[in-house]
């Protein structure tokens, strides 16, 4: 019985004040749209118990530190606060030490092997040519599947409606999914 809503910009905020209004138990939300329902007094932060920053670095990065300072100055002082970065730049770890008393800092290192089983390549190809490259990649007996990264949503939908109609098998997984 956790009831949870996420808030976030670049949408009309009538159904997320709604589900403020019904109460929630969990609140995720981008700093921007957070702080803009706090100020017009839609979010009550008083009786917060656990607050969590995930991808602190990033948010870091694109200039969010002051959203969040602005963000936890009317959090109770007893509370946990839990961090998630992957990285911990000087800046952030200068946020841990104003808001945490005796901090665990658990690091994990990550496997940096290449697996025996996966073959990687890269091609140097120009625009125009992507989608015949693709194709001629697939139609390789040995090449069993293939991941695709691009730079945009939209992309990984067309390329992967492009395989399909080709004959072959394929999916987007991407942001809005």
């Amino acid at each position: 019985d956790i009831k949870n809503t996420v808030i976030f910009g670049g949408v009309s905020q009538g159904s997320q004040v709604n589900a403020l209004r019904a109460g929630v138990d969990i609140l995720i939300a981008t700093p921007g749209r957070m702080l803009d329902l706090f100020n017009q007094k839609h979010i009550d932060l008083r009786n917060v118990k656990y607050f969590v920053l995930d991808e602190a670095d990033r948010m870091l990065d694109m200039g969010m530190i002051h959203d969040v300072k602005k963000i936890i100055a009317p959090l109770p002082k007893v509370r946990q606060n839990m961090l998630f970065s992957a990285t911990m730049p000087a800046a952030v770890s200068k946020l841990v030490n104003s808001i945490v008393k005796n901090p665990v800092k658990i690091k994990v290192t990550p496997v940096s092997s290449i697996v025996d089983a996966i073959t990687q390549a890269v091609y140097f190809v120009r625009k125009n040519n992507k989608k015949s490259l693709l194709k001629h990649l697939m139609k390789d007996e040995f090449i069993d599947s293939v991941l695709v990264f691009l730079r945009k949503k939209r992309g990984a939908i067309t390329i992967a409606n492009r395989l399909i109609k080709a004959g072959g098998e394929g999916d987007a997984i991407q942001g809005n999914i």
